[in-house]
């Protein structure tokens, strides 16, 4: 399968132009932006199992599609979040919280033995992340480091979201 990625103004005209930033994605599945560039992870799942993942950016205005991040290390990327040099992601059948550079590189495991993280947000210190395995919600340094539990005993954290002073889940 194949995916594509959109990109819409918010005026909130009439009509909104609807532009194809980039396509031919095996399996998009999380999506954040900076200035300037729009960044996602992908999947390419099998019918046996899972076979690679990768962080894929695209400036957007468009054009080519660069991969920041690929290999044995990504198992299923799912969420992304972005913030200053770098962006982070859940990777649900490794239980790994991941960084790596915007420009590229080899990607940081940051929180591991995690079970099925799902949805990721971040701000100037910390990552957060949803875990519906453990159904319980928690942070850990941009560095790494300790994973300090935020909330547990929840039914199946989803979405998540951080202000400047408080943080914010679904649960279903």
């Amino acid at each position: 399968t194949g995916g594509t990625f959109n990109g819409a103004d918010q005026t909130f005209s009439t009509m909104r132009t609807v532009s194809t930033l980039a396509s031919a994605s095996r399996g998009p599945r999380g999506i954040a932006v900076d200035n300037t560039t729009v960044y996602w992870t992908d999947t390419q799942f099998t019918s046996a199992s899972v076979s690679s993942g990768s962080i894929k950016s695209v400036l957007k205005s468009g054009g080519t599609v660069t991969t920041i991040a690929a290999g044995a290390t990504l198992s299923t990327p799912f969420s992304i979040a972005e913030h200053a040099d770098s962006v982070y992601w859940t990777d649900t059948v490794k239980g790994t919280i991941n960084t790596v550079l915007k420009t590229g590189g080899t990607p940081t495991a940051i929180a591991t033995n995690l079970s099925s993280p799902q949805f990721i947000a971040v701000d100037a210190n910390n990552v957060y992340w949803t875990e519906s395995g453990a159904n319980t919600v928690s942070k850990v340094s941009i560095g790494g480091g300790a994973v300090t539990v935020l909330a547990s005993g929840l039914s199946s954290p989803m979405g998540i979201a951080v202000d400047g002073t408080s943080v914010y889940w679904t649960e279903t």
